[in-house]
């Protein structure tokens, strides 16, 4: 989505290195871009808590960016972040997504409420939430499990707060 509207400065700001959450939206995020040849550099992935705090604590430290070198469109690893991020930079003068495009994951109800509604990756929390129950009354009647992983599907939900890179025609 972020390629295609014209990005190609794009930063990735998670939670903990060591969460397997984290993990796993950063090698979504490289394997996209990747498909179109562009690398993310680990100078522009962070890694922190999936708190909001860490949201503001990268919209100050991009405000000290120079234009030329800022990121223009930054990927939060939950929509807390990604709204903390965004009302940091607002109270700042930065209009989203004119100056900078922001998406996070989740699709939780503030990323809907949030102006510019914030762009989005759906995980189907309720099947998440079913299948991890199941699982534990499994485990509780002493029922072997299978051992599997369960993957659920996710979805891009496109919201006001991205568009094209400033200075693009």
């Amino acid at each position: 989505h972020l390629f295609q509207l014209g990005h190609r400065r794009i930063a990735f700001v998670g939670g903990p290195q060591e969460s397997v959450d984290t993990r796993q939206r950063l090698e979504g995020l490289t394997e996209g871009l990747g498909a179109f040849k562009v690398k993310l550099p680990e100078s522009q992935v962070v890694f922190a808590r999936y708190h909001k705090d860490a949201g503001i604590e990268y919209a100050r430290r991009w405000l000290r960016m120079g234009k030329n070198r800022a990121p223009t469109a930054v990927v939060l690893g939950n929509d807390i972040m990604a709204v903390a991020f965004m009302r940091t930079l607002q109270a700042a003068g930065v209009e989203i997504p004119k100056n900078v495009s922001v998406a996070g994951f989740d699709d939780t109800p503030a990323a809907s409420m949030y102006w510019p509604g914030l762009t989005t990756v759906r995980q189907e929390m309720r099947e998440m939430g079913e299948a991890a129950c199941r699982f534990l009354l499994t485990s509780v009647e002493g029922k072997a499990s299978t051992g599997r992983t369960h993957e659920f599907p996710m979805s891009l939900v496109p919201r006001e707060s991205t568009s094209a890179p400033p200075n693009t025609p």
